[in-house]
């Protein structure tokens, strides 16, 4: 049945039930959403002169790590994982199975791993305090694997 039959009580009878003229439908559409930064960049805006415009300059670039995911062509934010279940639950799975192979003293492959994942990647992830609880112990326990055992 038709939204109006639902709604207005004087359109049961009518065999075919319209809304009025003056009423507008309006529904939800899904939308994607994308994560901004915590906290604003601190730009510095200045104008040269009226021949060469405008200089816009960032002190303080912004850190973040994504992750790339290659049969799709695109790149997510690994923050973003919290919201993405079945994308978590593989990235932790592929930390583990990194953690895996290092095991038993493999150091060439402990080794090729660290230009993989190199300390600046481990350290922002186990420092960032929005970072989710899975992947933050795949980086712990892999950080322990591959340089401690």
């Amino acid at each position: 049945m038709p939204l109006s039959a639902g709604l207005f009580k004087s359109e049961r009878r009518n065999s075919c039930p319209q809304c009025p003229p003056r009423l507008h439908v309006q529904f939800l559409t899904p939308v994607l959403w994308s994560r901004v930064p915590n906290h604003f960049l601190k730009v510095d805006v200045s104008r040269v002169n009226d021949r060469h415009g405008w200089l816009v300059t960032c002190s303080e670039p912004l850190q973040f790590m994504s992750l790339h995911i290659p049969e799709e062509n695109r790149s997510v934010d690994i923050l973003e994982l919290t919201e993405q279940k079945d994308l978590l639950k593989f990235h932790y799975h592929t930390l583990r199975l990194y953690s895996a192979v290092c095991a038993l003293g493999n150091n060439r492959v402990a080794h090729a791993l660290c230009s993989h994942a190199d300390e600046a990647q481990l350290l922002y992830a186990i420092e960032n305090k929005y970072m989710p609880g899975l992947l933050r112990t795949g980086y712990y326990d892999l950080l322990i694997d591959i340089h401690l055992r």
